[in-house]
C-alpha cells in the first residue's frame, strides 16, 4: 500500500514524463529499504598480515570487543597439553586425578598476549569490532624465554630434593605449576611450526621420575602434642585420611628423624553465669624433616558445661574429632 502511495504520487509529479522515466529505479527507493551497510572485508573474512596471528572480535562496548578478539586470538592457536597421560604412571589417589585434569584443562589462554596490538576497530549500527595481530616471531620469543626461566627453576628443585622422602615430594609437587607451563609452550611453538625442545623434554620426564620416587617414599609420623596425647580416637581420624591417600604413618612407637604431622589444641575460656564455655581451637601442622612448618589449617569448635572447665575442654575436644572426621586433611594442607 505504501509503495502504490508512492508511485501515484510520482505520476502526479511527472506531469508529461514518458512511462519509463516514471519506473522508479533502486536508488530512488533506496529511502524505503532499511538495509544496513555491509560489514568491511576485515570483519566478515579477516586477512592476517605475513607473519602475524590476527583475531576479530565483537561487543556492544569497545573493551568488550578487545575481550572477544582476545578470545578468539588465543582459541586460533589453543592447545591442550596431554603429556602427563605418558609421563604419569603412579596412581596418586586425588591428587593425580587433580593433576590431570589441570594438564588437560590448560590451554593457550592462559598465556600472556599482551603483545597483541588492535590494527582495525569499527562501530556500527551499535557494534564494536576489533581486529588484533600478534607478531608471531615476537610470540616465540615470548615463550621460549619463559620455558628458559622455568627450565632454571625446575632444575634447581630437582637437584636440590634428590632423597627419596616426603619432603622431596612436597617440594617437587610446588615445581607441578612450571612442568605444565613448560609443556604447554612446547605443544604451543611445535604447532607454530617448531621442533621440539628435547632438553625440555627430557627435563619432564625427569621431574617425574623423581616425583613418583619420591611419592612412594612418603612417610609421616603423626604427633599428638600436649593434652592431645594420647587420643586413639584422633590418631586412627588422621591416620585413615593419609592412607587412604597412600601415605604410610610411621607408628608413633618407633619414631624417627621424619617429616611429621603435629596437632595441637588451644584453648579459649570464659563463663555465661553457672555456664563454662571453651573455644577449643585445632592446629595441624605439617613439619618437615628439619622442623620447618611447610602447610598449616586449623578448625574450631565452641562446647558448655555446666560441670567445670574440664568437661568443656572434653567436650571441644570430642567436638573437634568429630569435625575433623568430615574434613579432608590432606587437600587443607596441599591447598
Amino acid at each position: 500500500m505504501r509503495l502504490t502511495y508512492y508511485l501515484c504520487l510520482l505520476i502526479l509529479l511527472a506531469g508529461c514524463k514518458t512511462v519509463s522515466e516514471l519506473v522508479p529505479t533502486a536508488s530512488s527507493l533506496s529511502f524505503l529499504q532499511d538495509t544496513p551497510p555491509a560489514l568491511p572485508a576485515w570483519v566478515s573474512a579477516p586477512q592476517c598480515s605475513e607473519g602475524t596471528i590476527c583475531a576479530v572480535g565483537s561487543g556492544t562496548f569497545n573493551k568488550n570487543a578487545r575481550r572477544d578478539a582476545y578470545k578468539a586470538l588465543a582459541e586460533s592457536i589453543s592447545v591442550k597439553v596431554n603429556s602427563i597421560d605418558q609421563l604419569s604412571t603412579v596412581q596418586d589417589g586425588d591428587f593425580i586425578r587433580a593433576t590431570q585434569k589441570s594438564f588437560l584443562s590448560l590451554e593457550v589462554s592462559d598465556v600472556s598476549l599482551n603483545g597483541a596490538s588492535v590494527v582495525q576497530q569499527l562501530e556500527q549500527d551499535g557494534i564494536n569490532y576489533v581486529m588484533l595481530e600478534l607478531a608471531t616471531a615476537d610470540f616465540k620469543t615470548q615463550l621460549r624465554q619463559e620455558n628458559v626461566r622455568l627450565t632454571q627453576e625446575v632444575t634447581a628443585a630437582l637437584k636440590a630434593n634428590q632423597a627419596d622422602s616426603f619432603d622431596s615430594w612436597w617440594a617437587l609437587r610446588k615445581r607441578l605449576a612450571a612442568i605444565r607451563v613448560i609443556t604447554r609452550n612446547q605443544d604451543i611453538l611445535e604447532k607454530l611450526g617448531d621442533a621440539r625442545d628435547q632438553s625440555a623434554n627430557r627435563l619432564v620426564e625427569d621431574y617425574f621420575s623423581l616425583f613418583h620416587r619420591s611419592y612412594l617414599a612418603r612417610q609421616l609420623n603423626i604427633r599428638l602434642l600436649g593434652e592431645l596425647a594420647g587420643n586413639t580416637r584422633l590418631y586412627n581420624v588422621l591416620s585413615k585420611q593419609f592412607k587412604s591417600e597412600g601415605i604410610d604413618i610411621v607408628d608413633k612407637r618407633f619414631f624417627r628423624a621424619n617429616t611429621s604431622l603435629d596437632v595441637s589444641v588451644d584453648y579459649d575460656a570464659w563463663r555465661v553465669g553457672d555456664e563454662q564455655r571453651i573455644k577449643g581451637t585445632l592446629w595441624v601442622r605439617l613439619k618437615s624433616q628439619r622442623g620447618q612448618t611447610l602447610s598449616q589449617f586449623n578448625i574450631n569448635r565452641t562446647a558448655a558445661s555446666l560441670q567445670g572447665g574440664r568437661a568443656a575442654k572434653q567436650k571441644a575436644v570430642n567436638g573437634l574429632v568429630s569435625r575433623l572426621a568430615q574434613e579432608n586433611s590432606v587437600a587443607k594442607l596441599i591447598q
